[in-house]
């Protein structure tokens, strides 16, 4: 009984794992939703004050009317792609809304502390056969796996001690007497001594035992399979983690460097030794490097929330 607790118990820890993981990620879609358009909306904001320079160079005859007309275009293909990071937040906003039970139209506050986040769990280490060891301690797969072989285990020492001869013994005493006090005693004494031999009853127990002992093997082959899968799941995720770290740095200076880029850029045009195609281009790889940059962070935390869950953790990740 007490193991068929345990094995409810298991699954109910490996729901409330796989709820935490589904959540964790659809919030952090919503987060990586959000920061698009703030960056999208920079972006556009940078567009406008290009497009007000290039109208009054234009309007002192500094530039062509080209330039205006360029600076507009890009403003129209910036509005449209916001128009879509919008629509990808509203449903990043209902995914989640269905995942915590809520209604779809239901509004609520995006806490962003992605930021935090990175910084502490980019400067984690982890260890492969640390993470090995704590698999068959607290994965509710192997522990149920391994309290269903305690439970066939149990079932052949049943079987055993069916098998084997059993012997029983008792006895009947009756005192009889009409007078008290007693002087006169009938006495009637009667023991009776039986025993079984249940091997006379076929191969019934030892088939039992062998089927039994098939489906422990067969669990054996399951916790193996299962184990080598968990084990390549958390390789893959350190693997993703070293992947993502590096790529971090370069991505975070690829951004300075287009910042940097975009102001010289715009000073150039704006004393009339640039182009309205370079403010535009630097404009465009600004935004680029900002989407790959905080592609890269979301990435490594989803990857920190799927390392928890196939680890078996019930730490719920980024709940502080």
């Amino acid at each position: 009984m007490d193991k068929s607790v345990d094995i409810d118990r298991n699954f109910g820890r490996k729901l409330r794992q796989a709820v935490s993981f589904s959540l964790s990620k659809s919030y952090l879609e919503l987060l990586k939703a959000k920061r698009t358009v703030q960056i999208q909306e920079e972006a556009i904001a940078q567009l406008q004050e290009h497009l007000k320079n290039a109208e009054a160079l234009y309007s002192i005859g500094k530039v062509s009317n080209l330039d205006v007309i360029k600076a507009k275009v890009q403003i129209e293909v910036a509005l449209d792609e916001l128009a879509k990071s919008k629509n990808q937040l509203d449903v990043q906003r209902n995914n989640l809304n269905v995942l915590c039970g809520n209604a779809l139209g239901d509004s609520f506050d995006v806490a962003d502390n992605v930021d935090e986040w990175w910084k502490e769990y980019s400067a984690k280490t982890y260890s492969f056969s640390d993470l090995k060891t704590l698999l068959p301690v607290q994965h509710p797969d192997l522990e149920n796996i391994n309290t269903q072989k305690e439970l066939r285990n149990k079932e052949i020492q049943l079987y055993n001690k069916d098998y084997y001869p059993n012997l029983y013994a008792f006895g009947i005493t009756n005192v009889e007497d009409s007078k008290i006090p007693m002087g006169n005693l009938n006495w009637n004494v009667g023991v009776t001594v039986s025993y079984s031999l249940p091997f006379f009853r076929g191969s019934n127990f030892l088939d039992k035992v062998e089927q039994t002992e098939i489906k422990i093997s067969a669990l054996q082959e399951t916790e193996n399979a299962v184990v080598q899968q968990l084990e390549t799941n958390v390789k893959n995720n350190l693997l993703k983690l070293d992947d993502y770290k590096s790529r971090l740095s370069g991505s975070e200076k690829i951004v300075k460097l287009a910042e940097e880029s975009l102001v010289t850029a715009n000073l150039k045009y704006n004393i009339g030794k640039g182009n309205s195609l370079d403010v535009l281009d630097a404009e465009t790889v600004l935004t680029t490097a900002k989407l790959n940059y905080n592609q890269i962070i979301i990435d490594l935390l989803s990857s920190i929330a799927e390392l928890n869950y196939n680890i078996g953790s019930d730490e719920i990740p980024f709940s502080k």
